[in-house]
């Protein structure tokens, strides 16, 4: 009779863990779903809403290695040995990112979209570049490392900066770029 209802027991335990790690598994796959149905898109983090907005206009979320917010903005940048860096611009509008534009391997462009503050971006051919001054300010640069194959990777330093001045965007921007070493 004890070892009946050991065994009764032994069995309504296991059954009972079976239900947690089924309700675990249906919590997960709602998660997803609601990841992919847009009136439910609350629930993904914010660098998770970036990622959808960046994959579902054909980018890689995956090269995404940085981005900034500012005001309703974010500036997303994306790097790839392929095609280099590439900025995309998305605003925050009532908790839904929308997708305002993007450029496709850049060297040192300022680019503007819309009212959105404009953001002059810098990547110097000269890996010896310490830093790099915009109209005589100083930009943000970020560096990291992309493994090209398992025994060679590269060094990417860009610079970032911002501006809400007409005058400080596209015409002689090279002019306007002080490189110190």
């Amino acid at each position: 009779m004890q070892k009946l209802l050991l065994s009764v027991t032994v069995l309504l335990f296991l059954f009972s863990c079976s239900n947690e790690k089924s309700n675990d598994h249906t919590k997960n796959e709602s998660v997803v779903s609601e990841g992919v149905d847009e009136n439910a898109s609350e629930t993904l983090s914010f660098e998770e809403k970036i990622q959808k907005v960046i994959k579902a206009n054909s980018y890689n979320p995956e090269d995404i290695v940085d981005y900034d917010l500012k005001q309703d903005y974010i500036y997303v940048f994306l790097y790839n040995p392929t095609n280099g860096l590439s900025p995309a611009i998305l605003k925050n509008e009532k908790d839904k990112l929308v997708w305002i534009k993007s450029w496709d391997a850049i060297q040192t462009s300022s680019l503007s979209a819309g009212d959105a503050p404009i953001v002059t971006i810098v990547q110097p051919e000269d890996a010896d570049v310490k830093d790099v001054k915009i109209f005589g300010k100083s930009a943000r640069m970020t560096k990291f490392t992309i493994e090209i194959t398992e025994d060679f990777s590269k060094e990417v330093k860009y610079w970032v900066y911002y501006s809400k001045q007409p005058d400080e965007v596209l015409d002689n921007i090279t002019e306007n770029i002080e490189y110190m070493k």
